[in-house]
C-alpha cells in the first residue's frame, strides 16, 4: 500500500483537512506490505433451510433484517411445517468486551418436528437475493449474526429454546404471507 509521509506541527491542536490533528502532509510518500487475508475456512457448515420463522414477539429482528435488505414476510393465517428447533445447552459469554459488546456463542442441539406457524409469525424465505446473509445472522452458531451481537439476548439463555425455527422443507407458494412492515 501507498502510504503519505506526514509531520508534526509546531501547533498540537492545529487541525488540517484529511490529516489528524497537529499533523500536516509533507508530500512524501513511501510503501508498505500489508497482508490480505481474503479465504476463509468455514468452522461449520449448515444446510440453508426452506425458511426462518419467528414470532411476533421477536419484531425488533424485522428492521434489522431489513435494514440489511433481507425481506421478511409475516402469515396472515397460521401454516403447518416441518421444522427445526435448537434447543440451547450452553451459552458461552467472551469476558472481554469487543466494540461495546460481550460476544456470545450457543452450544446446543437441532430436533425437527411438525409445527403449526400462528397468524403473525415472520417468515424470511431463503428463496431471496439476501439469502446467505440472513442465514448468516439468523443462525445461532453463526461467529457473526445477531447471537454473537446480543441482539438475541432478550430470547435466549441455556435450557431454553432459540426463538428462530428453520422451516426444513418447502411450504407452497400460496402460504398465507403478505411482507412484513
Amino acid at each position: 500500500i501507498i502510504l503519505e509521509d506526514l509531520a508534526k506541527l509546531p501547533d498540537s491542536t492545529e487541525k488540517l483537512p484529511g490529516v489528524k490533528r497537529g499533523y500536516r502532509r509533507i508530500g512524501k510518500f513511501h510503501t508498505e506490505r500489508m497482508p490480505v487475508y481474503d479465504r476463509f475456512q468455514s468452522t461449520l457448515q449448515r444446510r440453508m433451510p426452506v425458511a426462518y420463522a419467528f414470532g411476533p414477539d421477536q419484531q425488533p429482528l424485522v428492521a434489522r433484517l431489513q435494514l440489511h435488505g433481507v425481506f421478511v414476510e409475516q402469515l396472515v393465517d397460521s401454516l403447518s411445517v416441518r421444522a427445526e428447533r435448537f434447543a440451547i445447552d450452553s451459552l458461552i459469554r467472551d469476558p472481554q468486551e469487543y466494540q461495546g459488546h460481550h460476544q456470545e456463542r450457543l452450544e446446543g442441539l437441532w430436533s425437527a418436528s411438525a409445527v403449526t406457524l400462528p397468524p403473525g409469525t415472520f417468515v424470511v424465505r431463503e428463496a431471496q437475493p439476501l439469502a446467505i446473509l440472513a442465514m448468516y445472522l439468523l443462525e445461532p452458531e453463526s461467529e457473526d449474526g445477531f447471537t454473537t451481537w446480543n441482539i438475541m439476548d432478550p430470547w435466549i439463555g441455556p435450557g431454553r429454546t432459540y426463538p428462530v425455527l428453520r422451516i426444513v422443507e418447502p411450504f407452497g407458494v400460496n402460504a398465507p404471507l403478505r411482507p412484513a412492515n
